[in-house]
């Protein structure tokens, strides 16, 4: 990542395009609403309203059988963008149901863990006492991305 990447903003778009394309590669890696995608040198928020549909710019477009748009899009190089905190809270979620667990969360700066260091670093709560870290980074798109993989 580039040096000094961990917010967000410092991620390169070649860098969010790899991390976003190593998500969708992941085993347990699916679509969500909430995601913002890219594809094709465009980008739209996924969203479900209770059909789901793909919001493109204005128009909305049925997801099903017959939307051969809607399929293609989002099978031809489409990557979710870790950048955007909506997306990173659809991968939480992924990793709450691989796991079967709803307090898995994305930490900064665990200074009882790391008392001289600052990374992003995926957690869960264990017999709710102890930690256990599921992946660490300095960046936290990053560490989800790692996250991921390892849930595999």
């Amino acid at each position: 990542m580039s040096a000094g990447a961990g917010r967000g903003q410092d991620v390169t778009d070649d860098e969010a395009r790899d991390l976003g394309e190593r998500l969708v590669a992941c085993k347990g890696f699916r679509w969500m609403p909430g995601m913002l995608v890219h594809s094709g040198g465009g980008a739209v928020r996924l969203t479900d309203g209770g059909e789901s549909m793909l919001v493109v710019g204005q128009w909305e477009v049925p997801n099903g059988s017959g939307s051969s748009l809607f399929d293609g899009w989002l099978h031809d190089n489409a990557w979710p963008d870790l950048r955007d905190a909506a997306t990173r809270g659809c991968v939480l979620q992924l990793l709450c149901d691989m796991y079967g667990d709803p307090n898995i969360t994305l930490a900064y700066d665990l200074r009882t863990l790391y008392p001289k260091t600052r990374i992003w670093a995926v957690i869960r709560q264990e017999d709710n006492r102890d930690l256990a870290v599921l992946s660490e980074h300095a960046c936290r798109e990053e560490a989800l991305a790692l996250a991921l993989e390892a849930a595999q």
